[in-house]
């Protein structure tokens, strides 16, 4: 769970089939409401790379947002599309 206006870091490692780490081109960020409306779309760089296949991204939840929100990081490795998708609740205390 996250509260609205917080700020939560979004981490991903990007695997191959036999659990290996793998180096994706063109890293993104999606973020989705709960209609799956895309609410947030960001490249990530060197700049949110930690390590081969590694990434993260500080994320403030919005105050808009009702729920919860999907965040998607996908990229594509030897022509192939690879992702990770999860789900955040949000709530207002």
């Amino acid at each position: 769970m996250a509260l609205k206006g917080d700020t939560v870091r979004l981490e991903v490692e990007f695997l191959d089939t036999d659990g290996y780490r793998i180096e994706p081109d063109e890293v993104q960020l999606n973020i989705y409401d709960r209609r799956g409306v895309a609410i947030q779309s960001t490249s990530l760089g060197d700049s949110n790379r930690v390590g081969e296949g590694e990434y993260y991204y500080d994320l403030v939840i919005p105050y808009t947002v009702e729920d919860y929100i999907t965040y998607e990081f996908i990229g594509t490795h030897r022509n192939h599309p690879v992702l990770a998708r999860e789900k955040i609740h949000v709530e207002f205390v």
